[in-house]
């Protein structure tokens, strides 16, 4: 099994063009129909203002508007700074460190983070974690299991 850490590579040309695709007409499309969908509103703490769409994951075989309105959330600029902080400190201080046991470790304290504390900045975490679409869902399945 990989290493943790090994999932998450430098910036590379690729993720340069990503940065193509979000002036995309259908990015530019999708991006307002998620803003549109909040009312302007962001998700996290609920003011209303200039909003950014985060994705709470990413799938290198999927482009930016192929992700579902629960794979999106329609943040203002601090709180989606916010989160990006966070996950980029997760990855700098703990992925390193961590092994599958860790992972697993981990896990069960997100499941209890999403009883108390925002889902949104523990589904950030998770997609720090994870990238893959179905094992999220199974994840998510078994979180609403216990």
């Amino acid at each position: 099994m990989k290493h943790v850490s090994e999932l998450f590579k430098p910036v590379t040309r690729a993720q340069k063009s990503y940065q193509e695709k979000l002036k995309d007409p259908r990015w530019i499309e999708r991006r307002r129909s998620v803003v549109a969908g909040a009312g302007g509103i962001c998700q996290s703490c609920k003011r209303k203002g200039p909003i950014d769409v985060h994705h709470n994951f990413y799938d290198k075989d999927r482009d930016p508007w192929d992700y579902s309105d629960g794979e999106l959330r329609p943040l203002c600029r601090e709180c989606h700074e916010s989160i990006h902080g966070l996950m980029q400190s997760f990855r700098a201080h703990v992925v390193p460190l961590m092994d599958a046991g860790s992972l697993k470790i981990l896990l069960g304290a997100l499941s209890v983070g999403l009883k108390f504390h925002r889902p949104l900045f523990v589904a950030a975490a998770v997609g720090t974690l994870v990238s893959d679409e179905k094992e999220i869902m199974r994840l998510a399945s078994a979180f609403k299991s216990k």
